[in-house]
């Protein structure tokens, strides 16, 4: 069987036709996927910002001022971050147990309560098992000597 020379047009065609959408959607998909890499690239240095901004103002500032970095920081993990991830819930334990410390510098009894219990919730959530305030208290306390991660 000889196939005629419009026919071997139409099949080269084809088989040309098929090649481009088999690199085309394996272009896309490489697309898609280096997307993603500089999306997640992305949330991790604005984490990473915010938690130094974070710990500097915990640090250095003002009890209010601090206090609103810590929260705007743990407002921006629960936007970012995956639940369910360890590194998430260490961090917002890490950041509820400062606040604790903050509320109890400033005399609210009650906000450091809740924030220790927040920050317990967390860490339990991460596989740690703190069971006193104390015990928390001692945590944050050899964390912040030895100063922010680099």
């Amino acid at each position: 069987m000889t196939l005629s020379r419009e026919s071997l047009i139409q099949i080269a065609l084809i088989v040309t036709l098929i090649g481009v959408l088999v690199c085309a959607g394996a272009g896309i998909y490489n697309a898609m996927r280096l997307y993603q890499d500089v999306r997640e690239a992305r949330t991790l240095i604005t984490l990473e910002q915010s938690a130094e901004h974070a710990y500097v103002q915990y640090q250095q500032a003002a009890p209010e001022e601090a206090r609103q970095a810590l929260l705007a920081y743990l407002d921006l993990l629960r936007d970012m971050s995956p639940a369910g991830k360890r590194e998430y819930y260490l961090d917002s334990g890490l950041t509820y147990a400062r606040l604790a410390l903050l509320e109890e510098k400033s005399g609210s009894a009650e906000k450091a309560r809740e924030y220790f219990d927040n920050a317990r919730k967390a860490f339990e959530d991460a596989g740690w098992r703190l069971y006193s305030d104390q015990k928390i208290r001692e945590i944050i306390a050899r964390i912040d000597r030895q100063g922010p991660i680099q």
